[in-house]
């Protein structure tokens, strides 16, 4: 004979069935959430700022705008690098064995003499700066740091372009 089974053995159906319509209900019902807003966010912001400019005692004010007019060395040769190499190439002006620039062939044209001149005289004070400069940082003497750029330039020369040797004679590159 089948043994019948025991209610206490029965798996409870009322809890079961509330437990289903518990989690089923939340989920039944989708909520509306609004995310925008009726007028838009208006954050208003009030700044001051105040700049002071001071100065070290005993000292005079600096002109702004003067220290932007006024060039470095370095500067001024990179503005006339064109000029002088125009001048290189006519075989007007060479670099000579002091580092400095010289003229070698004065042309004929009085302008065009008066125009090398102006340009060998404005490259010859820059680099004059340049050595002086140089000479400080490096702690050694004008006449060797002027000497130093003038194997540089030496090295450096185009073809056809006139150099100084070291016995003073002008040949070509």
């Amino acid at each position: 004979m089948q043994a019948k089974p025991q209610p206490f053995l029965q798996p409870p159906r009322l809890p079961l069935f509330c437990l289903v319509a518990s989690l089923a209900l939340p989920l039944s019902c989708a909520p509306t959430i609004r995310l925008d807003t009726p007028a838009p966010i208006v954050i208003d912001v009030n700044m001051r700022v105040d700049v002071v400019q001071t100065q070290a005692p005993g000292t005079q004010p600096l002109d702004a705008g003067a220290a932007l007019k006024q060039k470095s060395p370095r500067q001024k040769q990179r503005e006339r690098m064109a000029e002088v190499q125009t001048l290189k190439n006519d075989r007007i002006v060479g670099e000579a064995n002091t580092g400095f620039l010289a003229l070698v062939n004065k042309p004929e044209k009085p302008e065009y003499a008066i125009y090398a001149e102006r340009i060998v005289t404005e490259e010859n004070m820059d680099r004059k700066v340049i050595f002086e400069e140089s000479a400080k940082s490096d702690h050694k003497s004008e006449a060797d740091i002027a000497k130093a750029y003038a194997a540089k330039w030496y090295q450096g020369a185009f073809p056809g372009e006139m150099i100084q040797d070291t016995s003073g004679k002008w040949v070509k590159r």
